[in-house]
């Protein structure tokens, strides 16, 4: 005798759908307490009180206790970490704390702000003054530096004349080809009362109208005379340059030139050569 599969396999599929009809019997309707969808659920199938895992899950969470204070998203938080925040502002994300540190902690409420600071520096052998500056300025150089003298100036520009100055924004800037002189010669004496603004043409005829130049019978140069007194003349080297504690104001001998100490008074010529002015920062 063979056995039938067939029979066999419709005799247990009939088993099974019986008893889940069994199993399924009355049918209650109940709300979502996550969600607040209604659902159906047998009347044996416990409290049910959730529609799918899903919301069961989110019943399990913590409600929010605070809000992001960049995009106003609601979140939890442990009191812990509520009460150790001294600032009183909460985020979300990353993005969004980084978003609030640049509100937040922006110029002057930045720990780390330092104000506009003043260091030295060296130009040609020369110290004078530069000044850190935080605000914009179309001269400034790449680490936000500026030239102490030259800032006096504008910040005091009412006292010379427009013609030194570019207007931008209704905000006054010393151009860069215009020259601040030092009164005194002392690049570290930066009140407005020892400034000037100058072009480079007045500032060479405000050097040359205070030396005078010593020749030879023959014409050649033999020394510079500054207030009087006859300056160093180099024998040694002759194209040595000045050093920068000597009283030399410009010049120096060259290849060609007859070198004396017995220079004339009837050869002294007030003609000065031109001076090469290699930056703004000559006093």
């Amino acid at each position: 005798m063979k056995f039938d599969f067939n029979v066999a396999s419709k005799s247990n599929k009939s088993v099974i759908k019986e008893s889940r009809v069994y199993r399924t019997g009355e049918l209650i309707t109940k709300t979502c307490k996550s969600c607040g969808k209604e659902f159906q659920v047998p009347k044996w199938y416990g409290t049910g009180d959730y529609c799918s895992k899903e919301c069961a899950d989110m019943s399990k969470r913590a409600k929010p206790n605070v809000k992001c204070a960049v995009c106003g998203k609601e979140f939890h938080l442990k009191e812990s970490v509520i009460k150790r925040n001294k600032s009183g502002y909460f985020t979300c994300s990353k993005e969004c704390m980084g978003k609030l540190r640049t509100q937040i902690y922006a110029g002057t409420n930045n720990p780390n702000y330092k104000t506009d600071s003043i260091s030295i520096y060296y130009n040609n052998g020369f110290k004078y003054q530069k000044i850190k500056l935080h605000s914009y300025h179309p001269y400034k150089d790449k680490n936000d530096y500026y030239p102490y003298h030259r800032y006096v100036i504008e910040q005091n520009h009412k006292l010379f004349d427009d013609k030194y100055f570019n207007i931008i924004d209704n905000k006054y800037y010393l151009k860069p080809e215009i020259i601040v002189h030092h009164m005194d010669e002392n690049g570290l004496h930066n009140n407005i009362e020892n400034l000037v603004p100058l072009t480079r043409s007045e500032h060479t005829s405000f050097h040359n109208s205070n030396k005078i130049i010593q020749r030879d019978t023959l014409g050649k140069i033999t020394g510079v005379v500054k207030c009087g007194e006859l300056l160093e003349n180099h024998k040694d080297n002759d194209n040595q340059q000045p050093s920068n504690n000597s009283n030399i104001v410009e010049g120096s001998t060259t290849n060609n030139r007859i070198r004396t100490d017995k220079a004339e008074d009837s050869n002294v010529d007030t003609s000065a050569a031109p001076i090469n002015f290699n930056s703004d920062d000559i006093v």
